[in-house]
Order: C-alpha cells, then structure tokens, then sequence
C-alpha cells in the first residue's frame, strides 16, 4: 500500500502519538538446489515406488509445462521427460495450466483470436485440435477419489475456472473445502490492454468482480493459489502436518477475493 504524506492516512491518524519505531529485515531460510543438481533430484524423486512402478514401457505419458514463476522450468521439465524415456515410455509434453481452457469460450477465443494466445516464443501458438468434450458447472468431474466442482470465473482470459473439492484430514477426520481461483491475474483487466485487443473487452473485467463478490460467499477452509507467489503459500512451505494445518484459515477465501477486486478497480496491477 503507498501511504502519501497527508493524505487518508494522515487524517486518520491526526492527534495520535506514533511510538518510535525502527526498520526490521528477517532472512528465512530458504533450501535451494543448483541448476546442475536438478536432473539428479528429479531422477530420485521419480525413482520412488510410488511414482516409477506407474511407468510402463511404451505407454504414452503426457508431461505439462508452463506454469510461470518456477525458476529452472526448462531443466525441470526436460528431466522429467528424460526420466520416462529411461523407463521405455513414450513422453509427450503439453503447454497447460490447471485453470485455462475449460469452457466453450476459451475455445472459441483461442481459435478466433490465435495471436493473442501467443507466448514469448511463438512456436508455442496453440495449434489446431477437436475437443471431445466439455465440462459444466452443474457436473462435478471426478478424477480417482477426489470430486472436483468447478465454477468458470472468466478472469485475465475467457476460460479460466475457479476449482472446489472436499478433503479429509486423515489424524482427526475433519473434513474441509479446499477453494481455487483460477483467473485472478489481471494482467489484461485494463483498458489500455482492451484497446490493442481484437477479442477481449472491459466486459471480461466487470464479469470479474461480478463473480469474485460471488465467490467471497462461499465457504473456503483452506484456499489455494494459482500460482505460487499467491496468498503467502510458499512462507509455509515446509510446515505442513496432519495435526497442525498451517494452511486452514477461512479468512484467507474472501480477503484475497477482496484484495483482488480493489486491484482491478484501481487498476495498481499490471
């Protein structure tokens, strides 16, 4: 937040007398690994049972790639896939992230608008494909033991979708709603970005805040980012255990919906 020299701030805090305060800087420790050391920690993690004994020679296995803000992403992936190649399987990669390309509107923005689902390199433009099918809001879709609901909630493109599912904590049997949104990057809520656009328009953005003062409604036990410099997940890393839940907080939900909506109204993100 800027706080300007008598501005809001100022007023409210006229006649107040201020303790004296000083500037604090604390450095969390922070495990990292070089960039030489991936190709072997992504083999060990996959050596593991649980992961490898699923790998079976000639199988097709789709690898996903692309999510942004994961340093080293092109050593990650390409040692993934050189893992499954060692086990005799045949690996594909798919640009994809977890909350595009659900609805019926994504699909007809990608093919009526290609240029603007171009990334930096241009060989990633989303090439011709036939979809099978669509999921809807009304119909959960269960993958294995988990039933997933979903809700599109158009945010910085069309088709982004918002994801809620039930889970249990195996030390106590609570169960709690897990929550994410899937389209709050604002990075194209803006008029300027309208302006140079041939598909998108301001009514993306007024379908935003629409559907955040929606979605604050809901009751969220543990809210999840989209990416991972959301709602502060990565200062917890680390942390989790059964007993102790550093992540169950139900006001996390609507504040991050909040603090969303008075960015794009503001327009102070990019």
């Amino acid at each position: 937040m800027k706080v300007t020299k008598g501005g809001t701030v100022s007023k409210l805090l006229a006649g107040v007398e201020i303790p004296r305060m000083f500037h604090a800087k604390q450095t969390f420790p922070r495990e990292s690994i070089s960039a030489e050391q991936i190709p072997g920690v992504v083999e060990e993690q996959i050596a593991q049972p649980q992961f490898s004994e699923k790998i079976k020679p000639g199988m097709n296995i789709a690898i996903t790639a692309g999510s942004r803000g994961i340093r080293n992403v092109d050593i990650i992936t390409k040692a993934v896939v050189d893992a499954v190649k060692r086990r005799g399987a045949n690996p594909f990669i798919v640009p994809a992230m977890g909350s595009h390309g659900g609805a019926t509107e994504d699909y007809e923005f990608m093919h009526a608008c290609p240029q603007e689902t171009t990334s930096i390199d241009p060989r990633l433009r989303v090439q011709p494909f036939e979809v099978d099918g669509f999921f809807a809001d009304d119909a959960p879709v269960t993958p294995g033991e988990v039933s997933v609901r979903t809700l599109l909630t158009p945010g910085h493109t069309c088709g982004c979708t918002s994801f809620f599912w039930d889970v249990e904590n195996p030390a106590d049997g609570a169960r709690y709603t897990v929550g994410m949104h899937g389209g709050v990057g604002v990075n194209t809520m803006n008029d300027a970005y309208y302006a140079t656009s041939s598909y998108l328009t301001s009514a993306l953005r007024d379908r935003f805040i629409a559907d955040a003062e929606r979605l604050m409604d809901l009751h969220v036990d543990i809210a999840l980012p989209s990416h991972p410099n959301q709602i502060e997940i990565l200062d917890r890393a680390g942390t989790y255990t059964d007993a102790a839940q550093p992540y169950l907080d139900a006001t996390v939900w609507p504040d991050f919906l909040r603090e969303r909506i008075r960015q794009v109204r503001d327009g102070s993100v990019g």
